[in-house]
């Protein structure tokens, strides 16, 4: 497995070779190559989407440590969000602080997988 993401893995579990999933995807198998090494990584959403769902696994999954690199951003950010609601009141900061309570748990759950 590349340590930088999950793609070939997954891909070779599935007996496929680079060309399949690319022509699946509809991207070119140097373009796929390219994301199996880390050289580069989807540029669009539309790829990122297809890979997705060609092989049956989550972008955070395919990629653990762009995922857990951005769980980490989005934390150290939800506690500047959360210390300019300290002092607010009222229905819009609550449902703010459930949201950031939620956001906690995903971002745990995240970083643990």
């Amino acid at each position: 497995m590349h340590k930088h993401n999950k793609l070939r893995a997954e891909r070779k579990s599935w007996a496929l070779d680079q060309a399949e999933i690319a022509a699946l995807i509809g991207i070119s198998p140097g373009s796929l190559h390219k994301f199996e090494r880390a050289h580069r990584r989807p540029g669009t959403l539309e790829v990122a989407i297809g890979l997705e769902l060609a092989l049956g696994k989550s972008l955070a999954e395919l990629y653990p440590r762009l995922a857990g690199a951005m769980a980490n951003r989005i934390a150290h950010n939800a506690g500047d969000l959360s210390a300019r609601l300290e002092f607010r009141t009222g229905p819009v900061a609550e449902r703010k602080r459930e949201f950031l309570g939620e956001l906690a748990e995903r971002l745990h759950n995240a970083l643990e997988a």
